[in-house]
């Protein structure tokens, strides 16, 4: 986790723990997961073989913090020239770094001796305080029955001496205990031993385009060993060091396999093809939105990739409708003004018509009273040809407001469906961006060789039925 319950004192006894006397041995195979302040207060450094740049970097990083005057590029390049069993070591108050190497501790010895062996080895000596030579004679017949006995026992294919292995091959005895043993075919009483290879294979998933970079642990068991090490029948299991011994049991009886298990070209030949293998057929699934461009991240719930891509589609549709209303209110602006003008203008041209109204019966009143209490019939006749042009004018200045009120009408129509059609484009994007975000399907995110990186690699010993 992000903060793990054993970080915090940890912390401390690397801070504290010399001001009280007591020295602390801080050892790991992943730095990336140590805290680089707790890195910082290490005074002696025994740096081995790095497999990736970002523990390379975790450490740099510690050991700048802790030594400012180490030439951390020389440290870099030392790092990655280490050869095998090879270690950088530095030391407090020296800025230069040395490299050392482990050395071998060589034994011809062959290995534990049989109860014959011990047997005849033992014939004919005599402890100190011995019985006479007759109680011993008839005491030392039990042991060679025994010896005996347990030689019966065993099979054609058996021995209770551990078959040879190759120089540099890690040997591990499974545990009873083991959780996964019986998804591998073993025994939790069993009481024979047969040949097993267990790897430990870091993969990295990365796709430039989903934007993906995970590593994953991988770990398998391979059971049973024939004359070629078959990775395509691996079995995975969740195995961890807690599930590994150092130490054979204390009765330990192996079953001899065909494999060469004496060459060390058993065992590359066999990470070679896991590589291979694990390359060709481990996949990682992931949710993806092609319409949207987004994948899922690793780990990340389907119901909480859905709901990222119905948000990120939410945001693209207002962005989308956004830019449309900026469009539509170009347009929406200039039938506005026209519209305003217009408006302005049947005012204006009411305001003439009543105008030139009031004046025409004004006008016609005063005149045609006017020739009448005058007498004279032509005056009479003259008014009333003036009154009828003016009716005429009156007339023409009230189909110009007709005509303006039309314009209106027009340009407010335009205005309506200028609405209407921007409310159907808006819901029509709606909709499109909805469906796109409901467009999920897997993406397989494959492996390249390169991303599969052997971590361990044991022949172990599994206790069979």
């Amino acid at each position: 986790t992000a903060n793990p319950p054993t970080k915090k004192p940890i912390m401390t006894l690397m801070k504290q723990a010399r001001a009280f006397g007591v020295g602390v041995v801080l050892s790991t195979q992943n730095p990336v997961d140590v805290d680089y302040k707790a890195l910082s207060n290490a005074g002696t450094w025994m740096i081995g073989r790095l497999q990736t740049e970002r523990d390379k970097a975790r450490l740099l990083d510690g050991l700048s913090s802790a030594a400012g005057g180490v030439d951390i590029g020389l440290v870099d390049a030392t790092i990655s020239g280490l050869a095998k069993r090879e270690f950088v070591l530095r030391r407090a108050g020296k800025d230069a770094v040395e490299v050392f190497t482990t050395r071998w501790a060589m034994s011809y010895l062959r290995g534990p001796m049989t109860r014959d062996q011990i047997s005849s080895l033992m014939a004919g000596a005599q402890p100190s305080g011995a019985t006479p030579p007759a109680a011993a004679a008839s005491s030392s017949a039990v042991p060679a029955a025994t010896a005996a006995t347990a030689a019966s026992d065993l099979a054609h294919d058996e021995t209770t001496v551990m078959p040879e292995i190759a120089d540099g091959v890690a040997v591990r005895w499974i545990d009873v205990a083991a959780p996964w043993l019986a998804e591998v075919g073993g025994a939790s009483s069993g009481t024979r031993l047969e040949a097993a290879l267990m790897a430990r294979v870091r993969l990295r998933y990365d796709d430039t385009k989903a934007e993906i970079l995970h590593d994953e642990e991988y770990e398998c068991v391979l059971v049973p060993l024939g004359e070629t090490a078959d990775a395509t029948r691996v079995v995975p299991v969740d195995h961890d060091d807690r599930d590994l011994r150092t130490e054979p049991p204390a009765t330990a009886v192996y079953r001899i396999p065909a494999a060469a298990l004496s060459k060390k070209t058993y065992v590359t030949a066999f990470e070679r093809d896991l590589k291979d293998h694990l390359s060709r057929t481990l996949t990682l699934e992931l949710p993806a939105n092609p319409g949207l461009k987004l994948y899922a991240r690793p780990g990340e719930a389907a119901e909480a990739f859905a709901i990222r891509c119905a948000q990120v589609a939410d945001e693209r549709a207002d962005a989308e409708i956004a830019a449309l209303r900026d469009k539509y209110e170009t347009k929406a602006t200039k039938l506005r003004d026209e519209l305003a003008a217009a408006s302005d203008r049947v005012d204006v041209l009411e305001a003439e018509a009543d105008g030139k109204r009031n004046s025409e019966l004004l006008s016609t009143a005063g005149s045609i009273l006017g020739g009448l209490l005058g007498g004279r019939k032509r005056n009479v006749l003259g008014k009333l040809g003036g009154a009828a042009r003016s009716r005429g004018t009156t007339k023409a200045a009230r189909e110009r407001v007709d005509a303006a009120e039309s314009k209106v009408g027009r340009i407010t129509a335009e205005l309506d469906e200028l609405e209407a059609e921007l409310a159907e484009e808006v819901t029509e994007i709606d909709a499109r961006w909805m469906a796109a975000a409901k467009e999920v399907t897997t993406v397989p995110i494959t492996l390249e060789r390169t991303d599969v990186t052997l971590g361990f690699v044991a022949l172990a010993w599994l206790p069979v039925a």
